[in-house]
């Protein structure tokens, strides 16, 4: 909260579908709703952002030069993305590196946009790029074992980078807390200005 609008950052797995009913799928995506619904109540920004493994299309409510194919969840992601209170930031213009975000280990021609990034309308206005991180510089890694021999083993999914410039500082400021303990007065002001 402190720029204004204050962000929220919803960081999101969604299942694979193959591995879910429509029911669970739905259960899900209401969780998620009435927690975006919650933020634009409060007139707040929103990032949503994760693996959602949701197949959305490759039209304007879709990510261009993606698969056709529009999955159950797809289908429940697009709905928001229709409101044009949000947009899918894997589709502009700025997008470098994208918008593929996810390769496959075995064959590395085949790559497909699993991971989203959507933002609410108002903080478009200080949006200045997203970053796929094709080059996994800053990839999330494990070490592994093969042959009794450890490596390394970086994801699948290239690293999303997201950047918003010049937002407002908020005009309230916190209550510098002080609270008293056995070996005197502790002052704590808040960390984020």
């Amino acid at each position: 909260d402190h720029v204004s609008p204050p962000v929220n950052i919803l960081n999101v797995y969604g299942g694979q579908e193959s591995r879910m009913s429509r029911q669970e799928i739905l259960e899900n995506w209401i969780r998620i709703k009435a927690e975006i619904t919650e933020i634009k109540d409060r007139d707040e920004g929103l990032i949503l952002i994760g693996d959602m493994n949701r197949a959305i299309g490759h039209d304007s409510l879709g990510i261009k030069g993606n698969h056709a194919a529009v999955s159950y969840g797809g289908t429940l992601v697009r709905e928001l993305l229709e409101d044009k209170d949000y947009c899918l930031v894997n589709n502009l213009d700025l997008v470098e590196g994208g918008p593929f975000t996810w390769v496959s280990r075995v064959d590395r021609s085949i790559q497909s946009c699993l991971d989203l990034v959507i933002l609410s309308s108002n903080l478009m206005p200080f949006l200045t790029k997203m970053v796929v991180d094709t080059k996994q510089q800053y990839c999330p890694k494990r070490v592994g074992v093969k042959n009794n021999k450890n490596r390394v083993v970086k994801s699948d999914h290239h690293p999303i980078i997201l950047s918003l410039e010049n937002m407002p500082r908020s005009k309230h400021k916190k209550p510098i807390s002080t609270r008293w303990t056995g070996a005197g007065r502790i002052t704590r002001s808040c960390l984020m200005r």
